[in-house]
């Protein structure tokens, strides 16, 4: 069950909030223990405006140019994302370049900008929201999924025609764990692996853009919470147990030490993989032979599998 369970327990606290578990979808195992740093969910507020009729043709323009502009930062961010991970990983972002090349939704917006007179901002706001809820009426988890695609493109091309500088998550002064609604591919294009611990989303699913990324770069993942990104605020410590699915928000001291044995335990446990385990033969100890083989999704995952005994 994708919904959010939550717990109270009492006991010592670090701060005077109650301790609170929620249970989500576990993606990428492992365990995280950092301040939270949500998200903004850089929603934007529209307000239905129109141009003048004269001012129509200029306004055209103007969103041709914001759609090339942000045409291009997917293109930038596509290879960047294939060189740093690989080709596999960089495809994510084609289903959004293709958007911006969709002939139907460009002309449909660029028809509410000449015909209606609505500004551009607005046209592409109404256009997406359109589309979106298109796809969550046709009740399809693959359709459903897709419209954080349409999001983060209607994001990405608002931030360009309202001249708004992109953000990031490059520049990290602590170690965290990320709470979002959910992640973009974009906004994981740059990511600062030694700074970012862990994810925790309300949506996404096993085989989510989220997934797909956490499970790429070994970082521990929920996803599925439901609410997390409404119910946590900057700095609240939190606990992420990608192998349970637990995300523990302001947890109790004793609460901490548990899951810091755990996370030593962890660990500890892959380097005897590592060491002890990976030169011996894959057998039964009745002396049944099994050849182990990994099944990977990026070629940096091949590493991580030979180290492992495949």
């Amino acid at each position: 069950d994708a919904r959010v369970r939550r717990a109270r327990a009492g006991g010592p606290r670090l701060q005077s909030i109650p301790m609170e578990i929620l249970r989500g979808i576990p993606v990428a195992s492992g365990y995280a223990i950092a301040p939270a740093f949500v998200l903004d969910s850089e929603q934007y507020r529209i307000g239905k405006r129109k141009i003048r009729p004269a001012e129509a043709e200029k306004e055209i323009r103007r969103f041709q140019g914001a759609v090339e502009a942000s045409r291009q930062d997917l293109l930038g961010m596509k290879q960047q994302w294939s060189d740093r991970v690989g080709k596999r990983l960089g495809e994510l972002f084609d289903s959004h370049i293709l958007v911006f090349e969709d002939k139907k939704i460009l002309g449909e917006i660029e028809r509410r900008i000449g015909e209606d007179h609505f500004s551009a901002e607005y046209a592409v706001s109404r256009v997406f929201r359109k589309y979106a809820k298109l796809f969550l009426e046709l009740g399809d988890s693959y359709f459903r999924q897709r419209v954080t695609d349409l999001h983060d493109v209607e994001k990405r091309l608002l931030r360009n025609l309202l001249g708004e500088k992109r953000e990031t998550l490059s520049k990290l002064q602590e170690k965290v764990v990320i709470i979002a609604r959910d992640l973009s591919p974009s906004q994981t294009a740059s990511l600062d692996r030694e700074m970012v611990l862990g994810f925790a989303t309300d949506t996404g699913g096993m085989t989510s853009h989220t997934a797909i990324v956490a499970k790429a770069l070994d970082i521990p993942a929920v996803v599925g919470l439901g609410s997390i990104s409404n119910d946590i605020s900057g700095g609240d410590r939190v606990i992420i147990d990608g192998n349970t699915g637990n995300v523990i928000i302001n947890p109790d001291e004793e609460t901490v030490k548990k899951y810091e044995a755990l996370a030593r335990n962890y660990t500890q446990f892959e380097n005897r993989l590592n060491k002890e385990l990976l030169n011996l033969p894959a057998q039964t100890k009745d002396g049944a032979k099994v050849v182990m083989l990994a099944n990977i999704e990026f070629p940096t995952e091949v590493e991580f599998a030979l180290q492992h005994g495949a």
